[in-house]
């Protein structure tokens, strides 16, 4: 590696660096860099982006520290430890849906002292649980998985901690040896495959469309047969839960292509010389990026009340005029500002939901930036219903059913609001919904 490609490196970990500072305290940033991260790893929080940003700010700096060849064999090691992780997070997920009698299929929710968290095979967050036992200090938890510690014997959460950074440790020596023996392209995909595999080990499983794609990539880079022979497993084993869930089948399908179509455009801009085609695809990838979310809320049922960056870009648009009362929700207490007027609140446990009057006119976006809100789990109802009801199945310990449970919560309760009025109990739940009564 010349000099020339090790400051070049060192500058682009610089960048990332600060990008991944802009993006956790600029919310217009994290939502920008979310859009292209969502086609990785799909979910609500940003905490992915913020990941993949420091992740490859860390490979770019270490890429152009690191002078010794670390040796060959890590690529195996990586592959055959995040498979290991995989399938340990399905066992967790079969185990736990066994323990309460449900289907492997069915959505689960556990709730304990104001902490929600909900798994399925489909997308599992139970292997959550190890990383949940150290998250007693961060102030936004929601669906982070700590209410599932409690199910875990410690020393099980700890083995999987040491397994999981074990797993950590060898896909960056697998990227450093790609880095050392193959070309650009490998690089590229290792880098993009590797995050994409251990993100699923935690958040996703191995049933999310990319989770599978990323498997049989990372087999390709070490043998392109056995990655060509891999796809039909993975397909067999993918599709049959795909067919089982509630979550729509072309809304799989829909991630599957554009996962493919990310690392197909992103192979041809590293691998290719000319500067006219690698640009080209470069602004191919972007336009993707903007182009196949509208098209994913025009033809996946549902999609559009889904938390894709595009949809939260959307509602951060969305116009508030003056004079206007809304519903707001913060982990936290709210005051008076120069922009809204409280009209009442009320708090429990660590949230406060609250009426406010807008002082001016503004966006949610600004609303949130103003008052400190979680824009990405849509914080503000524009126009709360009358009354909200909270519906969901209880599972009972002691006769081994779920008994159903409706209850009414305050006028126009988000998620987060709503099911702290199940109280401080843990509870394990079927799907839990918070459902708007706008005929009463």
């Amino acid at each position: 590696m010349s000099a020339l490609t090790r400051k070049r490196l060192l500058a682009a970990s610089l960048t990332l660096f600060f990008l991944t500072g802009l993006a956790w305290g600029v919310p217009a940033v994290g939502l920008s860099c979310k859009l292209f991260v969502d086609i990785l790893a799909t979910g609500v929080s940003p905490m992915k982006t913020y990941i993949f940003l420091l992740y490859s700010a860390l490979l770019c700096g270490l890429l152009a520290g690191t002078k010794r060849d670390v040796g060959r064999g890590f690529k195996r090691w990586a592959l055959g430890l995040i498979c290991l992780l995989l399938l340990v997070g399905t066992g967790e997920q079969l185990w736990f849906t066994h323990q309460v009698g449900v289907g492997a299929h069915e959505v689960l929710n556990v709730y304990t002292d104001y902490e929600f968290a909900g798994t399925r095979l489909v997308h599992t967050h139970i292997p959550k649980a190890f990383l949940g036992q150290w998250l007693t200090e961060v102030n936004y938890r929601f669906d982070a998985g700590v209410p599932f510690v409690g199910f875990y014997w410690r020393p099980v959460l700890v083995a999987h901690f040491l397994l999981f950074s074990a797993a950590c440790a060898m896909v960056v020596l697998s990227i450093i040896e790609t880095a050392r023996h193959d070309g650009k392209v490998k690089l590229f995909l290792q880098i993009i495959c590797g995050f994409v595999a251990l993100i699923h080990c935690v958040d996703g499983g191995y049933f999310s469309p990319q989770c599978g794609l990323s498997l049989v990539v990372l087999m390709g880079v070490q043998k392109p047969r056995l990655g060509l022979w891999s796809v039909f497993p993975v397909l067999l084993t993918q599709l049959p839960v795909w067919h089982l869930s509630n979550i729509p089948l072309l809304e799989e399908y829909f991630r599957l292509g554009q996962f493919a179509l990310f690392l197909c455009l992103g192979a041809l801009c590293v691998g290719i010389q000319s500067c006219r085609l690698r640009y080209l695809s470069l602004v191919s990838i972007i336009t993707a990026a903007v182009i196949l979310p509208v098209c994913r809320n025009n033809i996946v049922p549902g999609a559009r009340m889904t938390g894709t960056a595009w949809n939260q870009i959307l509602y951060a648009l969305q116009p508030l005029e003056k004079d206007q009362v809304v519903l707001v929700l913060k982990q936290g207490r709210l005051e008076d500002t120069s922009l809204v007027e409280l009209r009442g609140q009320e708090r429990l446990g660590p949230y406060t939901q609250a009426e406010v009057r807008l002082k001016k006119t503004t966006t949610n976006y600004g609303l949130c930036r103003d008052l400190g809100l979680y824009l990405y789990r849509f914080p503000i109802n524009p126009a709360p219903p009358r009354k909200t009801i909270l519906k969901t199945e209880v599972y009972q310990p002691h006769s081994g059913r779920f008994q159903t449970l409706r209850k009414e919560v305050p006028p126009g309760s988000l998620l987060n609001f709503g099911v702290s009025y199940l109280g401080e109990q843990t509870l394990v739940t079927k799907e839990l919904k918070v459902i708007p009564d706008r005929d009463s």
